[in-house]
């Protein structure tokens, strides 16, 4: 019989199922791994989309509402004998899914130095724009009173330089507001100079 001299330092040969038993190890704990990570990247996945699905529609349809007013023009050149004021009322909806709207009892008031001029009737129509647009019509604020004492000096002397500057207060009946709000309240357009163009008012966003 012929024996084998076998280097004592020389390691013994694996078979195949011995060599693969490292590699069997490591596929076998990824197997195990791989739920936890799956369910946690479904998780994060789901709060994602679960919170996108609310705060996008959300956004869309938010009410977003910008009033204006411009004087265009003033009827009469005397303060003492009654001013009446030509306006242009505006709206804008800032919403990318939902129209802004002045309802049926809207209308303004013209105050210089704190004390009213002039008057528009209550609107009997509505005014609306549809989203991120604007509309705007034409409304006649008539005289009410007239000033007196240091005011109508001021005013009259205003008037003469072309520096007058009125505030338009607008009144916006209950309901208003996409029916958000139950009842009436007044939005302030200060420091409205005549022939300028628009100026913005409050709004319920501010």
């Amino acid at each position: 019989q012929t024996q084998t001299n076998r280097d004592p330092n020389e390691k013994p040969e694996m078979d195949d199922v011995e060599s693969q038993v490292p590699h069997g190890h490591q596929e076998v704990r990824a197997a195990i791994d791989c739920p936890s990570w799956c369910i946690l990247v479904f998780s994060v996945l789901f709060t994602a989309v679960f919170i996108a699905c609310i705060t996008v529609p959300m956004e869309y349809y938010r009410l977003h509402v910008q009033y204006f007013v411009a004087i265009d023009s003033i009827s009469g050149a005397e303060p003492k004998t009654g001013l009446s004021f030509n306006i242009t009322l505006g709206i804008a909806s800032g919403s990318y899914g939902s129209e802004a709207c002045i309802y049926p009892g809207t209308y303004m008031e013209v105050a210089y130095g704190g004390v009213q001029l002039a008057a528009s009737v209550a609107e009997t129509r509505s005014l609306c724009a549809r989203p991120r647009k604007s509309a705007e019509q034409h409304v006649l604020a008539m005289a009410t009173a007239v000033p007196v004492g240091n005011v109508l000096d001021c005013l009259t002397a205003d008037m003469k330089k072309g520096s007058a500057v009125f505030d338009v207060i607008l009144h916006v009946p209950a309901g208003s507001y996409g029916g958000e709000s139950p009842y009436a309240w007044v939005s302030d357009c200060k420091g409205v100079r005549v022939g300028e163009g628009a100026f913005m008012c409050e709004s319920p966003d501010q």
